[in-house]
């Protein structure tokens, strides 16, 4: 009975770890129905929980309505700022409009260095494969930026300049990569293949035919 374990709190916080308590019970019996009630009741006493946001928006399997009500208790969320992006993805569009939209959140998260550098690879990871370049660029430029060796930014960086047909800065994002790759071998293939579309015979060039030559 849900009511005895909320009663079991003093109150609004210990009252929605109880439910929490609860709903994982629950969700190791596969009562999955159940649990979504309890944790929706427990999202009731805390709001403004981002750990009971994200367990409600797993179970929901990313509920409009719940991401919605979830973005607005918890903006700062990295995980429900993902699942919004998602979410409205899916929800689709007309393709010049949805790609504003998208393309204004994400320079706004980079405005207010809202998120981790983690979650604005992931975003821009899913926003390439839909298709959404221009708002990818965005989250990549910054991802890039702020690096600081996590290899996945130089991949999404890369893969977004070669999108947009940047090849200038695609060869940048290849040759930064290739200082922090564990295999380098991706990098300087692409530093082939980009300096030989750009007519570019550099050091840069020879390093990297000796490499995979090797």
């Amino acid at each position: 009975d849900p009511a005895r374990w909320e009663a079991a709190g003093r109150d609004d916080a210990e009252k929605a770890s109880a439910l929490h308590r609860l709903a994982w019970l629950l969700a190791g019996a596969r009562d999955l129905e159940r649990t979504r009630a309890v944790v929706a009741r427990a999202v009731t006493r805390l709001p403004g929980s981002p750990i009971l946001r994200r367990i409600q928006l797993a179970l929901t399997s990313g509920d409009r309505k719940a991401v919605e009500e979830a973005r607005a208790a918890c903006p700062d969320d990295p995980e429900v700022w993902l699942a919004w992006i998602v979410t409205r993805v899916r929800q689709g569009g007309a393709a010049g409009e949805l790609g504003k939209v998208l393309e204004d959140e994400v320079n706004r998260a980079v405005a207010g260095a809202a998120f981790p550098v983690e979650t604005l690879v992931r975003a821009g990871d899913f926003l390439l494969r839909h298709g959404h370049i221009r708002p990818a660029t965005a989250a990549a430029r910054e991802a890039q930026k702020r690096a600081r060796g996590l290899e996945p930014a130089y991949v999404l960086a890369l893969s977004c300049a070669l999108a947009g047909k940047d090849l200038k800065w695609a060869r940048s994002c290849a040759l930064a990569g290739l200082d922090y790759a564990e295999n380098p071998r991706p990098f300087y293939t692409m530093i082939v293949r980009l300096s030989l579309a750009q007519g570019s015979i550099d050091a840069e060039l020879v390093k990297a035919l000796e490499y995979l030559r090797q």
